[in-house]
């Protein structure tokens, strides 16, 4: 959609970090981890999958806060592509077109559900 921006960030570089901007991304090509504030490795993150999940649901209309509830920064593992949008202008969009607001929904659902599984298994919670 006209509001995208494609970014490139070389391996180590950081894609994101706590207080930078609540915009949504989702990783084109290449992949990401997710640490926390004690640099611990919480997640990782590929293609297709979303960042700033958190961030874009909770500052809606008058709440600007930046929760950083999922990690504090991401670093590129490889020379990684993604898209982000202006969340104003994401929002406007949604709303007018309701097949794609379906469509996203369901990709931040599944992106958000395949993160915390990720998370849990990495952290030995998670038994089958």
């Amino acid at each position: 959609y006209g509001n995208a921006k494609w970014e490139t960030f070389a391996p180590g570089e950081c894609i994101f970090q706590k207080g930078q901007n609540t915009r949504l991304r989702v990783i084109a090509q290449g992949g990401c981890n997710i640490f926390d504030g004690n640099q611990r490795n919480l997640a990782s993150a590929g293609v297709g999958n979303f960042l700033g999940v958190v961030n874009y649901l909770a500052c809606r209309g008058d709440n600007h806060s930046q929760t950083g509830a999922f990690g504090t920064y991401s670093s590129a593992t490889q020379t990684t592509t993604v898209v982000t949008w202006d969340n104003e202008l994401l929002d406007e969009q949604l709303k007018r077109d309701e097949d794609l607001r379906m469509k996203v929904t369901r990709a931040l659902t599944i992106s958000m559900a395949d993160r915390v599984l990720s998370a849990k298994e990495a952290q030995g919670v998670l038994e089958y």
